[in-house]
């Protein structure tokens, strides 16, 4: 394994570096804190503190000194085009051979390696859930990891992720999330509600164009859910009295 060579190369200038705590701000792009540069704490001790009760786990300026020499250890990762699984392979392993904590790992992601802007927006978004290596690795692959490849086809999977009237909610639920992931694999969580709208049965889908509109996707979920039971229930009720009007007959 090829271990992420740290010397003889010259000492970066970190003036354009913004503050390491904006870099996973979830509602934050990285491309908006330049604007902080200039009100940067003079007292190097209250900005190291600042910054490790904002992060827990604190970059060491000496590994972000390293980092910045190293700026990329492998290719810019494009989403839609390249093997996630092959390309994150590669990252991790020279990220594990730098002995980088995890904030450090979501900072060495962010230097060089990610240039799509809605990349870049996705990650400011999520990444500050994960708070373990293994959290940020799974918070990669699960959004990335498939190839290009897959993605297309999972484009042309989603017309035929529909739920029905006698279907399990919970299973359609999973299955619809898995192929809209791989389908869309930078959009936000509320991204996904006119696709798992317009995949509901049309009673469904016209019981709920009654109701407020929704743009939480956690809501909708839920609404769903209890409206797919209803309707359900009442068609075990006109069933059983079909059956009763048969027995009477």
């Amino acid at each position: 394994m090829e271990a992420v060579n740290f010397g003889h190369m010259e000492s970066p200038d970190f003036s354009s570096v913004p503050s390491v705590g904006s870099l996973f701000s979830p509602t934050r792009s990285i491309r908006d804190s330049s604007s902080e540069l200039d009100s940067v704490s003079s007292d190097p001790d209250s900005e190291l503190q600042q910054q490790q009760a904002d992060m827990g786990d604190a970059v060491r300026f000496d590994k972000l000194e390293q980092i910045g020499k190293v700026k990329r250890v492998t290719t810019v990762f494009i989403p839609g085009k390249t093997n996630g699984q092959v390309w994150y392979a590669t990252f991790k392993a020279k990220a594990d051979a730098g002995n980088l904590n995890v904030n450090e790992k979501k900072l060495l992601l962010i230097l060089g390696h990610f240039e799509d802007p809605d990349l870049i927006l996705w990650w400011n978004e999520n990444s500050a859930s994960a708070t373990t290596s293994d959290e940020v690795d799974t918070l990669f692959l699960e959004a990335h990891g498939s190839t290009g490849v897959t993605q297309a086809h999972a484009v042309y999977g989603m017309a035929d992720v529909r739920l029905n009237l006698g279907d399990d909610y919970d299973a359609f639920v999973e299955r619809f999330v898995d192929v809209y992931i791989q389908a869309n694999p930078n959009r936000r969580r509320n991204d996904r509600i006119s696709s798992f709208i317009n995949a509901l049965y049309p009673e469904l889908k016209e019981e709920l164009e009654i109701e407020q509109i929704y743009t939480n996707w956690d809501q909708l979920k839920r609404r769903v859910g209890y409206l797919h039971a209803k309707q359900q229930k009442k068609a075990g009720a006109r069933i059983a009295g079909m059956q009763q009007r048969d027995e009477r007959l």
